[in-house]
């Protein structure tokens, strides 16, 4: 989480950051908990916004709209990416950047940017942890690791339209979607 706040730094300034989270799914609240503990590091509020199902997200949003949030996180839950069509039409007329957990949540939704790790590589890391449990270590023997790298996705057009200027140093080592 630290990695995706520094690369924010360098993209906007966040001084009331909204999270739209689902308060059932445990991922969802371990993610909304550690952005929580980065307030102080990183000198933003956190309005948390929690949802329980589909008929809360319109609430939900509002309330982040309401409370002139400069930006808005979308954590990797399931309720968000099946909804995100709409999460994020919603707070691109509001002009608010939307910060996808899911970097796909970009191309396919419109996300103003996806800070997340890439899928592709989460997937080869899994497999050196499969093969070497296939070759007789003990699974509580392989350390956990994160990933080294951040995957960015930025959507220019949607940088456009809700004002946001990406430094190019960002665009270079970012994925681009137009």
């Amino acid at each position: 989480m630290a990695s995706v706040f520094n690369t924010l730094a360098m993209v906007m300034r966040i001084g009331r950051l909204g999270i739209l989270y689902n308060s059932k799914e445990v991922n969802s609240v371990i993610q909304k908990e550690e952005v929580e503990k980065f307030q102080n590091e990183f000198r933003y509020e956190l309005v948390a916004s929690p949802i329980e199902s589909v008929n809360h997200i319109s609430d939900a949003l509002q309330r982040l709209v309401d409370a002139r949030v400069d930006a808005v996180l979308l954590p990797s839950d399931s309720l968000i990416k099946a909804n995100a069509d709409s999460i994020v039409l919603h707070l691109n007329k509001n002009k608010i950047p939307t910060i996808a957990s899911i970097p796909d949540m970009v191309r396919d939704n419109k996300a103003f940017i996806g800070l997340g790790p890439d899928y592709f590589e989460l997937g080869k890391v899994a497999a050196y942890k499969v093969l070497a449990i296939l070759g007789g270590e003990k699974p509580n023997s392989i350390p956990s690791s994160p990933l080294e790298r951040l995957h960015i996705t930025v959507y220019l057009t949607t940088a456009k339209e809700i004002g946001v200027n990406v430094p190019v140093q960002i665009l270079r080592i970012s994925t681009v979607v137009k």
